[in-house]
Formats: structure tokens, sequence, C-alpha cells
């Protein structure tokens, strides 16, 4: 797509570029704020986090500071809930829920697939 045309048009840029490079696939799509990426990545006034460049990450209680931060923090609340997810894990709701959210964005998508 010619530059710049992401903050023109947002709704046509994306999907426009991923049919001319072939896919039929958009795991994220969020066109509603342009305005916030620029020709040199996301720019914005709120509160930095994690992924905007925060300096001081703290998740849960615990301060993320290095790998070893994180790996505690996965091992006393991320495996946890990952644990109990699988308990009451059901797969026929789960292939339900799956198949609604397909057929409800393919009725939406712009992408011809």
């Amino acid at each position: 797509m010619p530059e710049g045309t992401y903050r023109q048009k947002p709704i046509e840029d994306l999907p426009g570029m991923q049919i001319n490079s072939g896919t039929c696939l958009m795991d994220q799509w969020i066109p509603d704020n342009p305005l916030s990426m620029t020709d040199t990545g996301f720019e914005s006034d709120t509160e930095k986090m994690a992924t905007t460049g925060a300096e001081h990450i703290e998740r849960d209680g615990i301060v993320i500071d290095s790998p070893e931060a994180v790996v505690e923090h996965m091992e006393k609340f991320v495996f946890p809930q990952l644990k109990q997810a699988a308990i009451e894990f059901n797969e026929d709701q789960q292939v339900q829920r799956i198949l609604a959210r397909n057929a409800a964005f393919r009725r939406r998508s712009v992408l011809p697939c």
C-alpha cells in the first residue's frame, strides 16, 4: 500500500494489504483509532504500559524486571489459572463458540476468503 494510506483510509488499507500479499488470515485488526499509529509507530498520550514504553512494570504485586520475575509470576498466577481452565474446559461449548464467531466474522469480512 502507498505510504501514508493507513492514516487516510485505515479500514481499506490493512485488508487491502492482506489481499495484495495473498494472505487470508487477519489475527488482529483495530482500525478505529488510526491517529495513534504514525509513520514511526504507536503514539499515545495515555499511560505507558509494558508494550508502550513503561519504565516500571508490576503485575499482581510482582515487579517484572527480569526473566526470573516473569517465571515467578507465571508460576504463581498464570499456570494455576491455566490448570483451572483445563479442568473447566467444555469441548462442545468451545466448538459452538468458535463456529459462531467464524460465521459472524465471515458475514462482516471484506476479505474474499
